[in-house]
């Protein structure tokens, strides 16, 4: 897509500073990182998000995070990894190219992820859980 910046960074249109690559996806470093080390696993060809991703493609990038993760923890010798994949703008998505975030975690860094917690009753989760079993 002309207009992606990730299908721009992947066809070498633009500059990106590269970590490894396979087939499938490319990991670069973040250009705006969270903190030193943020990563993004970006798959090669154009998907908006998860919602049209190929199965394959979206295994395959996870596994790639998971190497990266245990590399970063080995290399930047952090507390601790977040992996996220942000999926529509309600929760987060900005660059509409499915990639998953690979952030070292330092104690006391200030990056949050973050949510409050709910307290449901077993026969809330219940009903939750029969919607999404007949679906």
């Amino acid at each position: 897509m002309k207009d992606c910046i990730f299908c721009n960074i992947v066809s070498g249109v633009f500059d990106a500073v590269d970590v490894c690559e396979n087939d499938c996806c490319k990991v670069i470093l973040d250009r705006f990182p969270s903190r030193p080390g943020h990563l993004l696993v970006v798959s090669k060809a154009h998907y908006e998000n998860v919602y049209d991703v190929d199965e394959a493609v979206y295994a395959e990038m996870m596994k790639t995070a998971l190497r990266m993760a245990k590399r970063i923890k080995r290399v930047m010798q952090c507390n601790g990894v977040n992996i996220l994949q942000n999926n529509e703008p309600v929760a987060g998505q900005t660059v509409f190219h499915i990639h998953i975030h690979v952030i070292p975690r330092f104690e006391g860094d200030e990056v949050t992820v973050a949510w409050r917690s709910s307290e449901p009753s077993i026969e809330d989760l219940e009903a939750v859980a029969t919607k999404l079993r007949t679906e």
